[in-house]
């Protein structure tokens, strides 16, 4: 599924994608929702979207798109060295979704997200060529809470000399880092 964010006169338009099939859902300043597309599986999953979002009742979570559930093994076929554990937490966190039990999946979500953060930060350690240097870096970071080793990583990362050279893996990191904060 590919998702895009955009401004429109007096709200932002969401769009979903996926293969053949598109929808949308405007959110008007007023908070009016409306939802634009062909008749089809995306625009009725953002109907019940809509439906569920205007009674105050969460999200539809009976209602997974098919392209989560492929997901761990999309993610194994693209990052073939991806962490089992990773995938481990990502696959429990659609178990507990499915179960309707959403702080579950938050949660494990989390977990995965955390141990991705942690081979990030050790992966980067490790590529710090002087002794010196790794040594202060990994004094910053060891015994911390996740969100402080994550800290240390971009302040260090963003006074780094050496980044990489292919400029799309830059970028992509660098945009990564603003997202999350």
């Amino acid at each position: 599924m590919d998702f895009h964010e955009g401004d429109i006169q007096h709200a932002t338009k969401f769009t979903v994608k996926s293969g053949a099939q598109a929808a949308s859902i405007n959110v008007y300043n007023s908070g009016k929702l409306h939802v634009e597309g062909k008749l089809g599986d995306l625009k009725t999953w953002l109907e019940q979207l809509k439906e569920s979002i205007e009674k105050g009742n969460g999200g539809p979570v009976a209602l997974l798109p098919a392209e989560i559930e492929k997901f761990p093994q999309t993610l194994r076929d693209r990052v073939p060295e991806c962490d089992d554990v990773i995938l481990w937490f990502f696959q429990e966190s659609l178990r507990c979704y499915k179960a309707e039990s959403v702080a579950g999946a938050a949660f494990m979500l989390g977990a995965a997200s955390e141990k991705a953060i942690l081979l990030l930060i050790d992966t980067y350690a490790a590529a710090i060529a002087d002794e010196v240097h790794r040594n202060s870096f990994l004094s910053r970071v060891n015994n911390r809470m996740i969100s402080k080793k994550y800290d240390e990583f971009k302040a260090s990362y963003a006074g780094s000399k050496n980044k990489p050279n292919d400029q799309v893996l830059a970028q992509d990191l660098t945009q990564f880092a603003r997202r999350r904060l």
